[in-house]
Order: C-alpha cells, then sequence, then structure tokens
C-alpha cells in the first residue's frame, strides 16, 4: 500500500459512491455537473457532482506518524440530483428518486470501499479513518452558482459530505537513529556513556514568569520573579511610570508602588496614570542607545476608597419610585478615575447590587468623585456598602453610605 497512490483519493470516493448508490438503488448513477456538455447520459438517473474541497479542521495538524509532516486531511462535498425518465428534476418521480438515494446514503453511512476498483482501493485504504457520510444544509443562493442558468435549468438537489479525505505528502518522511544506542556493535547496545553532547547556554533574555501580588494599590510592594533579572540596571516600568525595583537574594525584584512621591521621584501618579490593567517590564541597557525589555505581565492597579458621602438627597418623583432618593455620592480616595475612564459605582445592600451609576458631575478629579444617583435610579432611606469600579479593577474598600430621609 503506497502512500503516493493517496493522490488519486477524490476521484475514487466518487467512484466509490456512484456504485455504492446504483448498488443500492438499482438506478443509473452519473457523476459531474448535473447538466453535462453533450449528449446526456439515461434517464432516470442520479447525479453526483463534487463542488467543493475543503480542509478538515479536526484534523489539520494531525500527522500519520509523529514528528512527521501532517498530510491534506480533506472534506468532499457533493450535490445530489435525481432526473425522471424525462430528464427533469422537478417532479413527483424524481423526487421520489431522490427518496431512494437519501435512503441509501443514510444506510451507508460509513463509506464501504471492500470489492472497488484495485487502483481506488489503493487510494483509499490508506486512510486511517473511516469515510464519514453527513448531510449538509446548501441553501438556495449556494446551490444557484453551482448550476448556473435560467430558472429553466435549474435543478433540486441535496447536499452531504465524505471526510475525512487523506492525500499524503509525496515527500520522504524524515527519521533519525535514537540516542544513546552504540550502532557501531553487534548487537547494538546502549552506550555505557552520555552519547554525543552538546553543550548549550540557554540566552533568555530578561523574563518574567510571575508577579506576586498580580492586583496592587499605591503604597504597596509586588515581588518579579523570572529569569536573568540579577542583569536588571533599569527601573521597573508600570504602563507609563516607572517604579524603583530592588534585587532580591533569590533572583527577583522587589517594586515599590509609592501613593507620594518617593526620594527617587518616581511613584504612582495620578496625573499620568489610572487604575485599571497596565503593563509591567523590566530593561536592562545594553548601550547608551540600545534597551533590552523584558517580557510583559499585566498587572491590575486598583483604585482606594478613603471615605464616602451622601449629599444632595431628594424625593424621587418617578412613578413606580415611591419612597426613595436621589442622591449624589461623593467618594474620596486615589486614583478614581477620569472622565476619559470607564468608571461606575454600585451600591449594594445584603451582597446584591440595587443600582448603579456612571454619571459624575463635572470638575472632579482622581482624588475626590461625586457621582449622581437621580430619577429612576434612586434607593430607599438606609445604609449601603458603595462599590467603585474604575477600568475594569475594583476598589478593595467598599465603604458604607447612609442615604437619610430629604
Amino acid at each position: 500500500m503506497s502512500l503516493a497512490s493517496t493522490s488519486r483519493a477524490l476521484g475514487a470516493v466518487s467512484e466509490v459512491l456512484s456504485q455504492q448508490l446504483a448498488l443500492r438503488t438499482g438506478l443509473q448513477v452519473s457523476v459531474g455537473k448535473p447538466e453535462p456538455e453533450g449528449a446526456n447520459p439515461p434517464d432516470p438517473r442520479l447525479n453526483i457532482y463534487l463542488y467543493q474541497v475543503a480542509h478538515d479542521p479536526t484534523l489539520r495538524n494531525v500527522a500519520l506518524d509523529n514528528g512527521q509532516r501532517p498530510p491534506l486531511w480533506l472534506i468532499s462535498r457533493y450535490i445530489m440530483t435525481a432526473f425522471d425518465e424525462g430528464g427533469r428534476s422537478d417532479t413527483a418521480d424524481a423526487q421520489r428518486l431522490m427518496g431512494a438515494g437519501l435512503r441509501a446514503l443514510q444506510e451507508l453511512n460509513y463509506l464501504p470501499i471492500e470489492g472497488t476498483d484495485p487502483a481506488d482501493l489503493e487510494a483509499l485504504a490508506a486512510n486511517p479513518e473511516p469515510l464519514k457520510i453527513t448531510f449538509n444544509e446548501i441553501d438556495i443562493d449556494v446551490l444557484s452558482k453551482i448550476t448556473p442558468g435560467d430558472t429553466q435549468s435549474f435543478r433540486f438537489s441535496t447536499a452531504f459530505e465524505v471526510r475525512p479525505v487523506l492525500v499524503a505528502p509525496s515527500q520522504v518522511p524524515s527519521y533519525s537513529l535514537l540516542v544513546g544506542i552504540d550502532y557501531s556493535t553487534d548487537p547494538h547496545a546502549i552506550r555505557d556513556d552520555l552519547g554525543i553532547g552538546l553543550l548549550v547556554e540557554p540566552m533568555l533574555g530578561l523574563m518574567i514568569s510571575a508577579v506576586q501580588p498580580s492586583s496592587i494599590e499605591a503604597d504597596e510592594e509586588m515581588t518579579i520573579t523570572g529569569f536573568n533579572l540579577e542583569t536588571v540596571d533599569l527601573p521597573a516600568r508600570l504602563g507609563p511610570l516607572e517604579l524603583d525595583a530592588e534585587l532580591q537574594a533569590d533572583n527577583s525584584l522587589l517594586v515599590r508602588t509609592s501613593r507620594a512621591a518617593a526620594p527617587s521621584g518616581r511613584f504612582i501618579d495620578p496625573s499620568k496614570i489610572s487604575a485599571g490593567f497596565h503593563v509591567l517590564t523590566v530593561a536592562k541597557k545594553l548601550t547608551p542607545q540600545k534597551t533590552r525589555v523584558s517580557s510583559p505581565e499585566v498587572v491590575a492597579l486598583r483604585p482606594i476608597v478613603d471615605s464616602v458621602s451622601v449629599d444632595t438627597v431628594a424625593v424621587d418623583n418617578t412613578p413606580g419610585f415611591a419612597g426613595r432618593r436621589t442622591f449624589v455620592l461623593e467618594i474620596d480616595g486615589f486614583l478614581l478615575g477620569t472622565d476619559d475612564d470607564d468608571v461606575f459605582v454600585a451600591m449594594l445592600k445584603d451582597g446584591a447590587t440595587l443600582v448603579s451609576s456612571d454619571t459624575f458631575e463635572a470638575g472632579g478629579s482622581q482624588a475626590q468623585r461625586r457621582v449622581v444617583f437621580g430619577p429612576g435610579n434612586s434607593l430607599p432611606p438606609g445604609d449601603y456598602r458603595a462599590v467603585v469600579r474604575v477600568n475594569g479593577s475594583q476598589s478593595r474598600q467598599s465603604p458604607l453610605a447612609n442615604v437619610p430621609p430629604p
């Protein structure tokens, strides 16, 4: 059995299909366009037409042998058309013939290849998977493109596919001798030494493998672990900011995130960064002009909520909101977002979110924001926990806010 013969597999599948349909229906079966050029074959008959070949996505990278190049795993897509004695496909007699063809395909399920032409058998026998027949949907637009012409030449057809069809590469497989075997002896023996060795010094550059914790606030520390971090001679970079980094004994870096300006001048500057998810890297200066940067890691920088207070309380007169109060929630903290950031505040009671808002009064800063809970988005008087999220990063603090009667 030669894999080179699999180049005939597409035609072999069509030939086996026509033979099996003829055997099970007792009808003539033609292969090709529903309207062949020249003399038409005798009617009544079934016709199968291979209109598309696609790659099987589930087997795209599956090789016949480990370490070898994968072959082509194809899907053959067909339409089947039935013709009555007058050569028409839209009559009741043609539809009866179509039913016989569909029943035959359903009975086949898996396409048998035994008893077929020896050359076709050789092309298909190398396939380690059975050839599965599956019915497909095909819309009128696709069918019209397959069988173009006026409405008089349009043919009623059904679609099915056969998969997977193996077409193997023509290249000779590449193999090598086993490592650790002494092939100079007879019989071959396992080598007593280590065999041929290659001295390889890995050049991984700067790599970050982990950051702990992966979410931080200002005035906290995080530890970076990875490879070749002892060569780092530049500050750590979080988004647009530079942060102080100190080498630890275990080839790790300790990074500090100061809320106030540090002696080095490196700190979490709210004029340059907001809370959210940012890329963390470290770097080494190779030359005055060239810098080698590490692999990146994503760190969540959290907002800080120092306190909340309720202001501007009023009665909500919206129908269905009787007894509720509108209010403005004033939030004091750090990295509370700007007008360009995605910020919203939710009010929770007993673990459930009751209302949320992303409407803020103008003139706020990253240190103080005033969020509006207006008509239709109000609460009854009571105590609620405020949850603040900035660019998808949530504050650890959720202080209580009291909504008083007006």
